[in-house]
């Protein structure tokens, strides 16, 4: 378990409370690892905040990236932020309404976990008007 933080939803929790944009995405980074089976000592499943750079691209899909997932080696579409999270995880970015693909960058490679029907990798969509929560998990864990 993390020092400081009880669980991953108080963190989550605390960082929301810093949310200053109107439009655009925010979450926190952690990273898991361990043995996180649920029949397993809970001690043996491990998280804490990180604050590897976040990058976030045009909207990207299998198509456009080399490597095999979750480590992508090279993406192909237009990057348009980068983040550095801060010590707890938080981070928050400003973009107009669209649809993005978030990686998670770890050792020179793109990390990312999920994708859509359409190929889609780690796909987020932002909103006029509205912040959209986007936790992220640099997952070395076992289930």
């Amino acid at each position: 378990m993390s020092v400081g933080w009880n669980n991953e939803s108080e963190l989550r929790e605390h960082n929301a409370k810093k949310v200053s944009i109107s439009t655009g995405g925010f979450g926190t980074l952690i990273q898991r690892e361990g043995n996180c089976m649920p029949i397993v000592d809970s001690n043996e499943c491990r998280w804490f905040p990180i604050s590897n750079t976040i990058q976030i691209y045009s909207y990207t899909t299998l198509d456009n990236v080399f490597g095999d997932g979750p480590f992508f080696t090279a993406v192909n579409t237009k990057l348009l932020e980068e983040i550095k999270p801060d010590n707890e995880g938080f981070f928050q970015f400003k973009l107009d309404t669209g649809k993005y693909s978030v990686f998670i960058v770890e050792n020179g490679a793109f990390y990312a976990n999920s994708y859509n029907g359409q190929r889609g990798i780690n796909p987020i969509e932002i909103v006029q008007d509205s912040v959209t929560n986007i936790d992220m998990v640099l997952d070395y864990a076992v289930y």
